[in-house]
């Protein structure tokens, strides 16, 4: 599957769900910085879609491993804007 994606991507059929498409097959694999990276593209081109930043934010929890984290009472956020926009979208 991740395969045909990404041929599909290579031939020039970029979007938004072909982004959150192939990066949730990475996040499934096991491989959460190329799913993040993808996921990332997937906003950028649709800033609307919650289901792209909620599997970013898990994607970018796996990434950082808690020992990195920031002590409590510091800001650091995992979760870039999928809260508001999840408002928006009324879910």
């Amino acid at each position: 599957m991740l395969e045909k994606l990404e041929q599909m991507l290579a031939s020039g059929k970029d979007s938004a769900l072909l982004r959150f498409s192939i990066g949730s097959e990475h996040f499934k694999h096991g491989d959460p910085a190329a799913a993040a990276a993808h996921l990332r593209k997937a906003v950028a081109l649709d800033p609307k879609y919650a289901a792209a930043w909620k599997l970013l934010g898990k994607a970018n929890q796996r990434r950082v491993p808690r020992a990195r984290l920031p002590m409590p009472g510091h800001k650091v956020s995992l979760w870039p804007k999928p809260m508001a926009t999840s408002r928006r979208r009324g879910k």
